[in-house]
């Protein structure tokens, strides 16, 4: 059986001080015999240009076993964070963009949660959304309306609302098949 970790980090993180080498995520890929791992800077990258960078050097040395996830904090112009997402996945061959609610302060229905799917939506590729921690901008419930104006788009509730919105993350599962 093929084993695929949907939601791995790179890099440092000012938010949650953390800090994965690439070393130690292909150390821990190699313990637990995952074959291939989805991965993404931190929220709270100090660098998250050369976070994406190190990924995409990381998947062309892995190749099939490293897939790049753009990880962005939105709150910037709508064109150089739409710009920054079309690199990483035109360039760098990243196949999905994260909506990172607590750690980019990132209510999904505001202006600049529109601009992470509507970026998604014109790219073709999957919004990643972090649920669960960080109610209520990680409430699975609020990606309903959204989903359902984006029936194209895949939708990933990364931790599945982690127990404590567990229900509401089934619940927007079952009513869009695009999540």
């Amino acid at each position: 059986m093929k084993i695929i970790d949907s939601h791995m980090h790179l890099g440092d993180c000012r938010v949650f001080g953390c800090n994965i080498t690439e070393e130690e995520l292909i150390r821990t890929l190699d313990k637990y015999s995952v074959n291939a791992a989805v991965t993404q800077p931190y929220p709270g990258a100090s660098d998250e240009e050369d976070v994406h960078k190190r990924i995409y050097e990381l998947s062309k040395r892995y190749p099939g076993r490293i897939y790049g996830l753009a990880s962005v904090n939105p709150h910037m112009d709508k064109a150089a964070y739409q710009d920054k997402i079309r690199k990483y996945v035109e360039e760098y061959g990243f196949k999905a963009v994260k909506m990172h609610t607590i750690g980019h302060a990132l209510h999904p229905m505001s202006v600049d949660g529109q601009t992470v799917v509507q970026t998604a939506a014109k790219l073709g590729i999957p919004v990643n959304v972090h649920t669960g921690p960080g109610a209520p901008f990680a409430l699975p419930s609020l990606l309903l309306p959204i989903a359902k104006q984006y029936p194209e788009t895949k939708f990933v509730l990364a931790h599945a609302g982690a127990g404590f919105f567990a229900g509401e993350a089934l619940m927007v599962a079952q009513q869009c098949p695009n999540v």
